[in-house]
């Protein structure tokens, strides 16, 4: 299946892409059945080129995208999963990079998140989330990207 580069590097025409708000609680329930249907009709659909799954939308804790985003790409879809850094220390943005890489995920749309305020906590994540998104660049310049490095963090 194409990545969602390879289709915007090889389609004339405007491309579509859906974003799908992941949902509440686990995958056996009624309301994530629904998501998984929809998510697998989009997937199907040709007017649709990829899907977007989003990470924790409007800071609400969701389900994790890749979980949407599995069937997504088990029904032939192209999907991108989002990575927001709010919610997550060094270690974990590291951890979970590694975990969508290793199950396919290779469209991926790391978010800085909002910066925090003058004074207000989190500045350093925010620092993190930053050297994340530039990862990602040097790997869209298609340069080896470095795993993240030590640095240091100060609030």
């Amino acid at each position: 299946m194409p990545s969602l580069r390879d289709k915007l590097e090889g389609s004339d025409r405007f491309l579509v892409g859906v974003e799908l708000v992941s949902t509440r609680g686990t995958m056996e329930e009624a309301r994530a059945q629904r998501a998984v249907r929809f998510a697998r009709d989009l997937a199907r659909e040709p007017r649709v080129d990829w899907v977007s799954v989003t990470d924790n939308a409007g800071g609400h804790p969701m389900l994790a995208p890749a979980a949407l985003g599995r069937p997504i790409r088990e029904a032939g879809g192209t999907v991108v999963v989002h990575l927001s850094c709010k919610d997550f220390n060094r270690n974990g943005l590291e951890s979970t990079a590694w975990q969508l890489a290793s199950e396919g995920f290779h469209d991926v749309l790391a978010l800085t998140g909002d910066a925090p305020a003058p004074g207000e906590a989190g500045g350093g994540i925010f620092r993190v989330a930053e050297e994340l998104v530039r990862t990602g660049e040097t790997l869209l310049a298609g340069e080896r990207a470095p795993v993240l490095g030590p640095m240091a963090v100060s609030e």
